[in-house]
């Protein structure tokens, strides 16, 4: 993605948006189903992982990330490779 933008800035400034902390998104992401620690939404928004798209997917329902507040969506991480595999 162009402009300085990665997956993990767009994830934590949503996170921020929404007022939460890593904690309330790890415990709405295991209320989904998906299991996941505070370490790795810290590593996911710090871009030291390439995270499943399963989690990434848990986190943007978590945050409620839409276009209209941030600009982005999850589709515009996810290359047609990825789309493939899922």
């Amino acid at each position: 993605m162009g402009n300085g933008r990665t997956l993990g800035k767009v994830l934590r400034a949503g996170r921020l948006a929404a007022g939460l902390t890593q904690d309330q998104v790890v415990a709405k992401v295991e209320a989904a189903g998906v299991g996941i620690t505070r370490r790795q939404v810290y590593r996911i928004e710090s871009d030291q992982v390439d995270p499943r798209l399963s989690v990434v997917s848990a986190i943007v329902r978590a945050i409620r990330l839409r276009r209209g507040r941030s600009g982005i969506t999850l589709s515009d991480f996810i290359g047609p490779e990825r789309r493939r595999r899922s």
